[in-house]
């Protein structure tokens, strides 16, 4: 994937998770993560290419605490 594709996707993730912060504190919890886990999605390309591990830590953490409250555990 070309660093302009991968650009674009980070641009769209992080708009998701801007999104996601405005639905969950709206008061939607289980729509809110769902966007949140399409914007931690979004990210991983970019995360991969520039080989940025840390933000690759960071949204597979976000992932696991997602899946938690969806769980309901």
């Amino acid at each position: 994937m070309s660093q302009r594709h991968t650009n674009f996707l980070r641009m769209l993730g992080s708009a998701a998770l801007c999104a996601a912060y405005l639905t969950i504190t709206s008061g939607y919890l289980v729509p809110g993560v769902l966007i949140n886990m399409l914007g931690q999605a979004l990210l991983l390309p970019f995360g991969l290419r520039t080989k940025s591990w840390d933000l690759v830590a960071l949204s597979a953490f976000f992932v696991v605490v997602n899946l938690r409250v969806l769980i309901g555990g």
